[in-house]
């Protein structure tokens, strides 16, 4: 009975009508029934008047009959007029969304060579092929589609399927559940349209953009089928802790091969004469208790003609010998470097007949050496105990020293600020001084002091010159004059004119979008994390703001407070990319309060974070003025590359040039080839970007070299042409990452072979919810044909007694 009724008023599964309410909508009669009443009964008395003392055509009972009939078709319209509805109060079983995600990468593409046990797991799963060696796709794809997707279909049955492709870098690829024609295609049709094209895994992408697309729906869980090979985006583990729904990570391809991998991590910048410290991760299975040589080298970017060790790379140290013992080993090497300029650094790991492949037995990056330190500026009103101890860590970091600290204080007398090397005399600079700081602190005080002039500088040196500024809130600052000023465009938040300091202890909270950003991650763990910010305390103020700009994030926020929209929480630590650079604010300047307990651990692992985050992500050093860079660091035969050049003179100004000298090698096996093909790079855009581009056929490395004509020398940028994607360079499944997805959302990790299993393990998590359903009966079909047969009868009675 229920489903007949269900069926006859349009609504699908549901168990029961609980309550059933009639009512009007109509403006004029929702709220005055009486009215509807009173106009029903005024034409049923006129009607009746009409038929029974107006008209003597038929008989008596003929003239009651249409008398009936008219006034039943006059109180209808007056009906219809009002708009009436039936509202059902019923019961509905909601079905969860599940997201099946399934590799679409190159990788996909190996061929295993998979033992006899695991080939007959995967047959007894219903995987089937017509290739002697299946590819990991056609193994899915053929476990996905057997007995004609039962597995599919059974999860059908409890959730509401959305199936994706993982082939992009940025996002997840959406497979239509519908043809042409807009008619369900169904699963198995789904699986067998998924290709194998994608040429990077980037798993933490795929599940923001999960959780994009469905912020507001309640997701059952994912099904990740994947050799979780990752090598691209953001990290996988953050993101799925943002989605908060658990991942059952479906595995396929080897778990161990006999393989080494090296990994190099080295800081981006490294001071000349310094030792630092370079770790080598070694990564191997298969090989426990062999032992491998380990040797950094190093080859100096840009040499320039005349230089006897120009493309060469050159051992750094003694080498090292590991005896492989665990999974995974870290190795510290030591490099002192002797001479500034770029580097790149490789570390080379002797390889092993048995490995699947040795491409991956060594691996580099690029460093910059400088013989000059980071350069910092505090601009402030006032000493504050922020200044003081921002100055106190940074004078003694090995990166910025006493002689890359500056700031300028106007209300320091003129005659310490000449005599003091810390202290500027003026505020205003010139150019080429002034664009060579790397990161700029900024405590808004009384508009009047930021000038015009410094505010145009500002603003050019993040957009353009790609600086970094942080601006701290001050307990004495006047933002209604701030916010009328051309610098407050570059801000993440939009000030108030008449916003005022708010006075009260609050706790700030940080956002899910923290996780992004290194300094609001203080100490080496999650738990030390939270320890570590509840050492901040209570802050007594904070400087509210109208709102959060759109292209910004908000980082850490108020509890309660909100902005003017009264949704959104106040944001009291926030970041936007600015052009190249980045602007960051604090709502307040009491982060000293982070020494309260540990002394300046934390305090400077929050500043140390950000400053190099912002200074060590533009240029360094004479680079600065004269940036050479390539639109990629890798390709594949036959692609284009785009090479640009910003180049500007000791000012920061326009070169006088039309044109910039250039040259390209490509490494041999016995090195980087002595013939150079030169080029010219043209001046394209901005009177400051020379621009160009060339096709690359030969694998291996090309080193670019662009002719700087104010220093003399040459700025150097490396690509790599690859005739096999970075997809391929790893033949063993990410095991760890797998398990570590499933660990982390309350998920399972689990084997290819065990995909029947999952109906069963995600059960029906379904529920059952009350539901209201309006539905309008003024303009349904039954109401029009009741009305039809009433005029028709009243037409034809009036027809037959000849009444006009």
């Amino acid at each position: 009975m229920m489903n007949w009724l269900g069926h006859l008023l349009g609504l699908d599964d549901f168990a029961s009508i609980d309550d059933v309410k009639v009512g009007l909508v109509a403006p004029w009669a929702s709220d005055r029934p009486a009215l509807v009443l009173f106009a029903m009964v005024l034409l049923t008395l006129g009607t009746v008047v009409f038929y029974l003392r107006a008209q003597h055509h038929g008989s008596r009972r003929t003239r009651r009959l249409l008398a009936v009939l008219r006034s039943v078709l006059l109180c209808g319209m007056v009906l219809i007029l009002a708009e009436p509805v039936v509202t059902l109060i019923r019961r509905e079983r909601q079905k969860p969304l599940l997201a099946v995600v399934i590799d679409g990468t190159e990788s996909m593409n190996q061929n295993d060579a998979l033992s006899s046990e695991d080939r007959a797991a995967l047959r007894s799963a219903g995987g089937t092929t017509e290739s002697g060696t299946p590819s990991r796709l056609e193994w899915v794809k053929s476990v996905l589609m057997a007995e004609d997707g039962a597995t599919l279909r059974a999860l059908s049955e409890t959730h509401r399927l959305r199936m994706y492709v993982l082939s992009r870098g940025d996002r997840l690829v959406e497979i239509s559940a519908t043809d042409a024609d807009g008619d369900p295609i169904g699963a198995p049709a789904q699986v067998a349209q998924i290709e194998a094209t994608g040429s990077v895994t980037a798993i933490g992408s795929g599940l923001a953009d999960l959780n994009r697309r469905h912020p507001s729906h309640r997701i059952a869980g994912v099904v990740m089928v994947s050799d979780f090979d990752q090598n691209a985006g953001v990290r996988a583990s953050g993101e799925a802790a943002r989605l908060g729904r658990p991942i059952h990570a479906v595995g396929i391809g080897p778990r161990t091969v006999t393989d080494l991998s090296v990994d190099v991590q080295s800081p981006p910048m490294l001071k000349k004469d310094e030792q630092a410290t370079i770790r080598v991760h070694l990564r191997q299975s298969g090989l426990t208790g062999r032992t491998t040589r380990v040797q950094l080298l190093a080859r100096r970017l840009g040499t320039g003609a005349g230089e006897s060790d120009e493309g060469k790379y050159l051992p750094v140290g003694e080498p090292k010998f590991v005896e492989l013992s665990d999974p995974t080993q870290d190795v510290a090497l030591t490099f002192t470097p002797d001479r500034e300029g770029s580097f790149r650094i490789e570390a080379r790991a002797e390889g092993f007949d048995q490995e699947v492949t040795q491409r991956n037995n060594h691996a580099s990056r690029e460093v910059q050496v400088c013989d000059e330190s980071m350069k910092l500026l505090f601009i402030a009103d006032k000493p504050s105990w922020e200044w003081r101890f921002v100055k106190e860590v940074f004078q003694r970091d090995p990166l910025i020293g006493k002689q890359g600290f500056r700031t300028f204080m106007p209300t320091v007398s003129l005659r310490v600020r000449r005599s003091s090397d810390i202290y500027l005399e003026s505020l205003i600079q010139p150019r080429g001084e002034f664009f060579q700081y790397d990161v700029i602190l900024l405590t808004l005080g009384p508009g009047s002091r930021m000038v015009t002039p410094l505010q145009k500088m500002l603003k050019e040196y993040v957009s353009r010159f790609g600086g970094g500024l942080v601006i701290l809130s001050s307990p004495f600052q006047k933002p209604g004059e701030l916010a009328n000023m051309d610098l407050a465009s570059m801000l993440p938040v939009v000030l108030n004119p008449n916003a005022i300091r708010r006075d009260g202890e609050f706790a700030i909270q940080k956002t899910a979008a923290a996780q992004q950003y290194s300094f609001m991650q203080l100490g080496n763990s999650a738990s030390e994390d939270t320890e570590a910010w509840a050492n901040l305390g209570a802050l007594p103020w904070y400087q509210p703001v109208s709102r959060l700009h759109p292209m910004a994030t908000a980082l850490a926020v108020h509890p309660t407070d909100r902005t003017v929209d009264g949704k959104e929480p106040q944001p009291i630590i926030a970041s936007r990319r600015y052009g190249r650079g980045e602007v960051i604010y604090l709502g307040f300047n009491e982060t000293w309060r982070l020494r309260r307990l540990y002394g300046e651990k934390y305090y400077r692992d929050f500043w140390g974070k950000m400053i190099y985050r912002l200074g060590l992500s533009r240029a360094m050093g004479a680079q600065k003025r004269f940036v050479v860079r390539t639109d990629r660091r890798q390709y594949r035969p036959g692609e284009k590359v785009v090479l640009s050049a910003e180049a500007y003179d000791a000012n920061f100004e326009p070169l006088d040039i039309d044109s910039l000298s250039a040259r390209r090698m490509v490494e041999t096996p016995q090195g980087f080839a002595s013939d150079t093909r030169e080029f010219t790079v043209p001046l394209r855009r901005d009177e400051v970007v020379y621009e160009t581009s060339f096709t690359v056929f030969e694998p291996g490395r090309h080193r670019v070299l662009v002719a700087d004509p104010i220093a003399g020398g040459e700025v150097e940028v490396d690509i790599e042409v690859m005739a096999t994607s970075a997809e391929l360079r790893s033949t063993v499944r990410n095991v760890g990452l797998q398990e570590s997805l499933a660990t982390v959302t309350g998920g399972r990790s689990m084997e290819l072979s065990e995909w029947n299993t999952l109906p069963s393990l995600l059960g029906d998590t379904g529920m059952w919810v009350t539901r209201e359903h309006r539905l309008p009966i003024w303009n349904t079909w039954f109401v029009l044909l009741g009305g039809l047969v009433l005029m028709g009868t009243e037409w034809a009675i009036r027809k037959w007694i000849h009444l006009r």
